[in-house]
């Protein structure tokens, strides 16, 4: 009967330090695997979040930014431009008044120069950025249109284009592209301050 007892409790008493030891590698290994794929995981998400600030800010100061500051630019002196010829005619555009041949006075002559030369540059821009335009109608159809306008508004100052107006009554200059640029900005900065929160 003792001896009974005595291998009951023999069989009920473990070895917790025996067990403690075969397992205590097994579980630090299991610790370091999760730990290592949690940095690297971790790591991974910071390396992609990196890109893609990386890619906002090449977008806001490549692309963005300078045609907007290029339309604005161009939009004030526009205004000053066009101010006599508003007032006469609501639906005035000065690519048909040049194709009409008409001229200008020497102050709205030196103006349009400089309207036209930042049309050059905003022409340049669009051409060496394109990729960065991810907005569809901006790329598809406002941005077309306007880098066309440019080019027929050079065109016609230059005296290279004359007449033919009804052929070009749909070229006037996609006055919704400011919007759409302003959108698309501040849909990027938006972006940009929800990736550094």
């Amino acid at each position: 009967m003792v001896l009974l007892i005595q291998c009951q409790s023999e069989a009920s008493s473990f070895d917790w330090m025996s067990f403690a030891k075969d397992i205590a590698p097994i579980v630090i290994g299991f610790a370091a695997l999760f730990f290592s794929w949690y940095q690297l995981s971790s790591s991974e998400r910071q390396k992609k979040e990196e890109n893609k600030r990386n890619e906002i800010y090449k977008k806001l100061n490549d692309f963005y930014g300078p045609y907007i500051q290029l339309r604005k630019k161009s939009y004030i002196l526009y205004q000053k431009f066009q101010k006599k010829y508003r007032t006469k005619d609501s639906n005035f555009s000065t690519l048909k008044y040049l194709l009409k041949g008409e001229s200008f006075d020497e102050n709205e002559k030196a103006l349009l120069k400089e309207i036209i030369n930042i049309g050059t540059i905003c022409e340049k821009l669009i051409h060496d950025n394109a990729g960065l335009i991810d907005d569809d109608d901006l790329r598809n159809n406002l941005i077309p249109k306007a880098s066309t306008h440019y080019l027929l508004l050079r065109l016609a100052y230059e005296g290279n284009l004359v007449g033919d107006m009804e052929n070009f009554i749909d070229s006037s200059f996609p006055v919704e592209i400011d919007a759409k640029l302003e959108e698309r900005k501040t849909f990027l900065e938006n972006e940009l301050k929800s990736l550094n929160a």
